[in-house]
């Protein structure tokens, strides 16, 4: 490309010189070897010699143009790898396999440390799989840019689930108290806090005894996504 590059202007260059020199060769003897010949056809001739001079003219700007061109493309390689990073960085962060860090808030949920009375459900003094579920699905409505559970991310296909007396997420087995990390803006704070909100969770609180706290956090660190992603309807 170089070779082609660099040579096409320089013989264009001796074509617009060569051209000069053309012109100056017709004039001269013209005028003096055959000076009866009419102002007309002398006229006709240079012309025709400034015509071409300007055809080469704008054949040499289009090269001009064209190498202009090729340096920008030649250029374009690291440019084009820089946004390529950066939009891979982006997918990363919306699929959570990168760690992330900012200020936001962290939920602490916990079991009752009373005991049921007699006949009463005792899943009443605990947290259940439905309140993670209810916190995370909240803090995403307030616009929390990435949440954790007990350093679990919670991602799209991430789930929250019971079995077995324990609560899943995603497909590790967690056990209270149950730490909810989440980056976002500081208005998740008064969200959580909001007495029409976690209606649920908090009646559990004041009639059980069901721990739920809040706190302002100006950094926190939510750790990446460590599973694996579905592939069932993928093809290569």
């Amino acid at each position: 490309m170089s070779l082609r590059f660099f040579s096409r202007p320089a013989v264009l260059v001796a074509l617009v010189v060569s051209g000069f020199a053309l012109a100056t060769a017709y004039r001269l003897p013209l005028q003096s070897e055959r000076p009866d010949r009419g102002a007309d056809e002398l006229s006709a001739l240079v012309g025709q010699l400034d015509a071409e001079h300007r055809r080469l003219q704008a054949q040499l700007a289009e090269l001009q143009a064209e190498r202009d061109r090729l340096r920008t493309q030649a250029q374009g390689p690291g440019v084009g790898l820089s946004g390529l990073l950066a939009e891979l960085l982006n997918q990363q962060v919306i699929a959570g396999t990168v760690a992330l860090t900012g200020p936001g808030v962290i939920v602490v949920l916990d079991d009752s440390p009373r005991r049921p009375l007699r006949g009463e459900d005792p899943t009443l003094y605990l947290v259940l799989d439905s309140h993670l579920r209810d916190v995370v699905n909240l803090l995403w409505e307030g616009g929390a840019e990435a949440v954790a559970i007990n350093g679990e991310r919670i991602i799209a296909t991430s789930s929250i689930y019971a079995a077995g007396g324990t609560i899943v997420v995603n497909t590790a087995r967690l056990a209270p108290p149950y730490e909810i990390a989440a980056i976002g803006p500081p208005e998740l704070e008064a969200l959580l806090r909001a007495p029409g909100r976690l209606t649920q969770l908090k009646s559990r609180v004041q009639n059980y005894g069901l721990q739920f706290s809040v706190r302002r956090a100006s950094e926190i660190t939510v750790p990446p996504y460590k599973g694996g992603f579905p592939t069932e309807h993928l093809r290569w």
